[in-house]
Parts: C-alpha cells; sequence; structure tokens
C-alpha cells in the first residue's frame, strides 16, 4: 500500500487509537531504520477522528494493510504538514484543521476540551 501525505484512510479493525470503520489522516510519512532487521522500513503516522494518533508500520509495513484502506480522498491542510510535536498535532486538531470527510459527507464530531490543562473547571 501506498499512502501519500494528506490521504484519508478508514480503519478496517479497532485499534487502542482508532475504532473501526473511523477515519483518519496521514500527517507523516517517513523511512525508519529497524536495527539488526536489515534495511529500512517505510511508516506513516496517521490522526484519526476522535484524536488517536500513531505510526503504523515501523516494525512491519505490511501489518499497515490489513489495518487500514486507503481512500482516494485527500486532506490539503495535511499534503503540506510539517510535523513538529505531539503538541502541534494536537492543537491543530483541536482547531479542526484535519478534515476527515470529503465535501458532501455527513460531518464528524469534535471532541470538548476539558480538564484544568485544556482550560476547562
Amino acid at each position: 500500500m501506498n499512502l501519500q501525505l494528506g490521504q484519508r484512510v478508514l480503519a478496517k479493525v479497532k485499534t487502542g487509537v482508532c475504532a473501526r470503520g473511523e477515519r483518519g489522516v496521514v500527517f507523516k510519512l517517513c523511512w525508519r531504520s529497524r536495527i539488526g532487521q536489515g534495511p529500512l522500513a517505510w511508516s506513516a503516522s496517521i490522526i484519526f477522528e476522535r484524536g488517536g494518533y500513531d505510526d503504523f508500520g515501523a516494525p512491519a509495513p505490511m501489518l499497515v494493510s490489513p489495518m487500514v484502506v486507503a481512500l482516494n480522498e485527500f486532506c490539503t491542510f495535511a499534503s503540506s504538514y510539517k510535523f513538529v510535536s505531539v503538541f502541534q498535532l494536537e492543537r491543530d486538531f483541536m482547531l479542526g484543521r484535519f478534515i476527515f470527510r470529503a465535501p458532501g459527507l455527513a460531518p464528524q464530531g469534535r471532541p470538548q476540551a476539558s480538564g484544568p490543562e485544556k482550560g476547562g473547571p
């Protein structure tokens, strides 16, 4: 599977960061060294609608395909995203910069800020 930066995906399985059927956006692509396991391995970092994010494929690139379906849709913001830190990623998510659905599809819910660290009670 050849994912591209900004490409939308659909989760095929439930994981610790996404629900089955949840939409996501690729926000980072990179090559990672696999110490003691030969050549570099491809990996994609994906953020999902509910705010979960993770790196998929670093230990075993062939595991990405059974986990997500690549859609022929792109998030313009993420197509040129420069990942700096998880703090920036979370801020950009909370500001609604990642668009998980193509225009015309049902809108997704946004998580609500809560707790003292997010400015809540």
